[in-house]
């Protein structure tokens, strides 16, 4: 039971999503108080309880169904020989009617979702050694309300055997309704160590005010600039009463 302003986030279990999804994933952060950014791509986005359009004034809603039929999907996924991942997903889902009592007491069928279509796409290219650039577009239509689209591009450099990681994304979005449509942006940097004793992690993002992903992707919420970071200690040889044992350092911050 969410009582909170914020959706709950739910991973995909779904066979066909799960299968391959590495391509469309980006490094995430494991910083305390930081949430990351945002996830560009939610498969469980398709197929989800409908309700894009709201029953009217006065109805009461008897039922309503509990997922949106899809009618069909492809995906398609793998990599050249020349070092390019690629993805490309598409899917269709069904209108959507609920039960409802109107105000004169009729019950009736009420459209509360149509006809939607998915497409997904990311492409990503290895260079250098252990390095990668890539891209990501989504997009969502449908009948009766406006579409929604994001693009984005980042980079990926690692160095001294995979243990340090240097990444950076930017990501721009349009959503909205036809009589108001809004663009926004969202600038993401991460750095990351893991070898040795001594460790850790830096993170900095800044997300506008109207970045919107969340009719593909998943948000818990816009406007926001927040750093952090953590230095990680670990100590493998027994000491004292310990057999193995670690130390955090951790620092954040949030503004909008």
């Amino acid at each position: 039971l969410n009582l909170s302003v914020f959706e709950n986030f739910f991973r995909e279990r779904r066979p066909f999503f799960v299968e391959g999804a590495a391509v469309f994933s980006t490094p995430g952060v494991d910083i305390a108080g930081i949430g990351g950014q945002s996830t560009l791509f939610h498969s469980r986005r398709i197929g989800r309880r409908p309700g894009r359009f709201g029953i009217p004034d006065g109805a009461e809603e008897l039922d309503r169904p509990d997922a949106s039929t899809i009618l069909g999907a492809l995906k398609l996924s793998g990599k050249t020989g020349g070092g390019m991942s690629f993805g490309l997903l598409e899917a269709l889902t069904a209108p959507e009617y609920a039960r409802i009592r109107d105000a004169t007491g009729v019950e009736r069928d009420h459209r509360i979702a149509s006809l939607t279509n998915y497409l997904v796409g990311r492409v990503q290219q290895d260079v250098l050694k252990e390095s990668k650039i890539g891209a990501t577009v989504t997009a969502m239509n449908g009948q009766g309300f406006a579409p929604a689209y994001v693009g984005s591009v980042d980079a990926q450099h690692k160095w001294g055997d995979g243990a340090l990681t240097l990444f950076s994304r930017f990501a721009a979005s349009r959503a909205g309704a036809f009589d108001d449509r809004k663009q926004g942006y969202e600038g993401v940097m991460y750095f990351s160590k893991w070898s040795g004793w001594l460790g850790g992690q830096l993170y900095a993002d800044a997300t506008s005010r109207d970045f919107d992903v969340n009719d593909v992707g998943f948000m818990r919420r816009s406007d926001r600039v927040q750093t952090g970071g953590h230095i990680a200690a670990r100590i493998k040889q027994p000491w004292a009463l310990a057999r193995e044992s670690g130390f955090n350092l951790n620092a954040w911050s949030h503004w909008n």
